[in-house]
């Protein structure tokens, strides 16, 4: 009874571990369905949260490109006005400069020379009849007698105009115009011209007279020669070329002051270029000179025909970059701008395209 009582008891004792056993195993599988199931939900909410940032994402983008655009159409509309405004400023700076440099040189022409008056024995009461009603700014009529008006080159019908000075500083071929034109006027003979074209030199202008004999001197023509061959464009032309060559734009310096002086060293560089020549060249070699990579790379999409447009554009572009507060990016001498240019895309849409990425990217590495 006591060895067959015991042994029931030693299967009991056995039978209770493997059921355990079996409770444990399937806690585990119960346990790792809900893990599966809380991953799988947390999977699915992170695609859900991801799907949107990904449409929130998109929105930003379509809103700020809109804002771009925005912003890129109201700069350029600014820099328009900006550019229209410096312009109708700098007519009038110079209109009220002509007008004042016309009073002053109307002031100096109708001046009587020292003498006129009594000192000169003319009081006799005649007054001169051109000089009548003319200056406001005369108290009375100015007492000249009969003979010294009509054989003085000063009366107003005939004013006695003076050349200006020449120093070297301009370009001869210019000033030689100019007082052609005025001893022509005036009906200077040819020892009147030399007279007067002697007197208005100054600097090394006048040391040119040193080379000459007393007998040339006194010739016209010799002294023209001799002031060709000094200051003469055609004499000059490598010296201008070097120039042009080195131009670049100074610190601080302005677009038109750039373009002007370009141009002009283009002139006297090439002096018997024709005209689409030199458009050509004072184009180029404006590019050349910005010394700013960011609008050389904005001038070669734009394509401006001359350097006037050229001039504009940069004007343009640059206010833009002031407006937005961008960094110019100086840069050094560019010589291969030039083989830049003649590579352009020239499909105008395309050009325009990429020029608003480029404005976009740099706009967004600012922001």
């Amino acid at each position: 009874m006591a060895h067959g009582g015991g042994e029931p008891e030693v299967r009991l004792g056995g039978e209770a571990p493997a059921e355990e056993s079996r409770d444990i195993v399937a806690m585990l599988k119960v346990l790792s369905i809900e893990q599966a199931q809380r991953a799988n939900e947390q999977a699915r909410r992170a695609d859900e949260q991801a799907q949107k940032m990904a449409r929130k994402m998109d929105n930003c983008t379509l809103e700020f490109r809109d804002m771009v655009q925005h912003g890129l159409s109201n700069v350029k509309e600014e820099a328009r006005e900006f550019t229209v405004g410096m312009c109708d400023q700098i007519k009038k700076e110079l209109r009220e400069e002509v007008e004042e440099l016309r009073h002053v040189l109307e002031q100096q022409v109708t001046k009587p020379e020292t003498g006129i008056g009594t000192g000169l024995g003319c009081g006799d009461g005649l007054t001169c009849p051109q000089l009548e009603g003319k200056h406001d700014h005369m108290v009375s009529p100015v007492p000249v007698s009969v003979g010294d008006c009509e054989g003085s080159l000063w009366c107003p019908d005939n004013p006695r105009r003076k050349p200006a000075e020449f120093d070297g500083g301009v370009s001869w071929e210019a000033y030689q115009a100019q007082f052609d034109m005025l001893a022509n006027a005036q009906g200077w003979d040819e020892k009147e011209r030399v007279l007067q074209l002697v007197a208005c030199l100054r600097g090394t202008a006048v040391e040119v007279l040193s080379h000459l004999t007393p007998r040339q001197r006194m010739l016209y023509q010799c002294v023209l020669e001799a002031m060709q061959r000094k200051f003469g464009q055609h004499q000059q032309a490598e010296v201008y070329h070097a120039r042009l060559k080195n131009r670049m734009r100074g610190l601080g310096e302005s677009l038109p002051h750039l373009a002007q002086d370009l141009e002009a060293l283009v002139r006297r560089a090439y002096p018997v270029a024709p005209e689409e020549m030199v458009t050509v060249l004072a184009h180029d070699y404006f590019v050349d000179a910005l010394q700013d990579q960011q609008l050389q790379i904005y001038m070669m999409q734009a394509q401006p025909s001359d350097v006037q447009m050229a001039l504009a554009k940069a004007l343009e572009f640059e206010s833009f970059l002031r407006a937005t507060g961008m960094r110019m990016t100086t840069v050094g001498p560019q010589p291969e701008v030039r083989a830049l240019w003649t590579k352009a895309p020239r499909d105008e849409a395309a050009a325009g395209k990429d020029m608003s990425q480029r404005i976009s990217g740099c706009l967004l590495g600012m922001w």
